[in-house]
């Protein structure tokens, strides 16, 4: 049997992302801050709790993360969470909870301002695998 590990939420970037290039491919990491709001049902004072959640993402989803997404970005992230357990600098064991992004679709941007036609980078256009007219005769339906 198998089990689906989806995850989604919206938040705002805490940081400019950070860009490696590893092998062929373009990694990209980032936080990103989501808060929830409550009333305490004891004072009925307003209180929020913020978690902090660590992104990874690779390839164009990387690329365009890293160009255009910048610290305070509000964002939708979609992916899977991994867990990566690793020894620190003092020798202890640590397990590190980290969402990787889905290769389409796993960052959508809802706060980003649109510049002049020639820097605004249209995200379908350039990111997205498109069909053209000769690719419709490869088509199985």
């Amino acid at each position: 049997m198998s089990f689906m590990n989806l995850v989604i939420f919206a938040g705002n970037l805490g940081g400019d992302p950070e860009v490696k290039n590893v092998g062929n491919s373009v990694v990209t990491t980032f936080s990103v801050a989501t808060t929830e709001t409550y009333k305490d049902k004891s004072t009925g004072e307003k209180k929020s709790n913020t978690d902090w959640h660590n992104c990874v993402a690779w390839g164009r989803t990387a690329e365009f993360i890293g160009k255009y997404a910048h610290k305070g970005t509000k964002a939708l992230i979609k992916g899977s969470l991994h867990y990566k357990t690793y020894e620190n600098k003092d020798g202890n064991k640590v397990t590190k909870a980290e969402i990787k992004l889905a290769p389409f679709g796993g960052f959508t941007p809802f706060n980003m301002q649109k510049t002049s036609e020639s820097n605004h980078m249209n995200f379908a256009e350039k990111y997205t695998n498109k069909v053209t007219e000769n690719d419709e005769d490869n088509i199985p339906f």
